[in-house]
């Protein structure tokens, strides 16, 4: 197995996301690509990262493997690449390896395979009754403004638009996105309501924002949240189960 990266900085900004919910991962290689998935240490989330071959420089996986890596450790030398530059992936017995080279400098790093003996869960696709597509920036100081007044934000779909609210000791707070040129609404009931834990979806968001410019929510009150960010043809999607409100 060679793999040359394409675009380093968003390799690395996947990895450093997906080390707080998955700190040992399941990297599956196949001739399409990379795939992570995995439920968070909480069993309230889920997240599932494909990094396509096409969005690769160069791809050679003869052979399907599965390989168990600490992810911290694999953020952590990551740490050390550059904006510029070309990181290699590849296997050597029971070692991930991973080389960086740069007009600057190289690193070479090895890191010890886990065993890991999980099953890979897969998400059913799902038809959602509310999505959004907005800006990513949008999405997110939104959703940090509104999640610092309370413990669980609620969202909600109508004709107005998508609103966030929360409210706790210090007082409540509400924000609305409509429809405009950056913002794309599809709403197939007349109301969609859900609840969802601040610190989870802000996790989820701050994991997410540096891989691409748009965001995808699909809500609905029975099925997870899913967050889709997307960026040529691979992607990093969050599913988050919704938060169950006390009578």
């Amino acid at each position: 197995m060679e793999i040359v990266l394409k675009d380093v900085a968003l390799f690395k900004s996947a990895i450093e996301g997906l080390k707080d919910f998955l700190p040992e991962g399941q990297m599956e290689f196949s001739k399409e690509g990379l795939a992570i998935r995995g439920m968070d240490a909480s069993h309230v989330g889920y997240v599932d990262y494909f990094l396509s071959a096409a969005d690769c420089v160069s791809w050679k996986v003869p052979k399907a493997c599965v390989l168990g890596v600490n992810m911290s450790s694999f953020a952590k030398v990551l740490e050390s690449v550059g904006k510029g530059g070309s990181v290699s992936l590849s296997q050597k017995k029971e070692k991930f390896c991973i080389s960086y080279t740069s007009e600057a400098k190289s690193v070479v790093a090895d890191i010890n395979l886990l065993d890991i003996t999980q099953e890979s869960l897969d998400i059913p696709t799902m038809e959602y009754p509310a999505v959004i597509k907005s800006r990513t920036t949008d999405v997110v100081s939104m959703f940090k403004e509104v999640g610092s007044f309370g413990d669980s934000l609620a969202l909600r779909f109508d004709d107005a638009g998508f609103h966030v609210s929360a409210k706790g000791d210090i007082g409540s707070m509400s924000q609305t996105l409509k429809s405009s040129p950056h913002v794309v609404l599809t709403l197939n009931d007349d109301v969609v309501e859900a609840s969802y834990g601040t610190k989870y979806v802000l996790s989820i968001l701050k994991s997410g924002a540096g891989l691409s410019s748009t965001l995808e929510l699909g809500v609905d009150p029975a099925s997870p949240l899913r967050a889709t960010f997307s960026f040529g043809s691979s992607r990093l999607m969050f599913y988050l189960a919704p938060k169950t409100v006390d009578a």
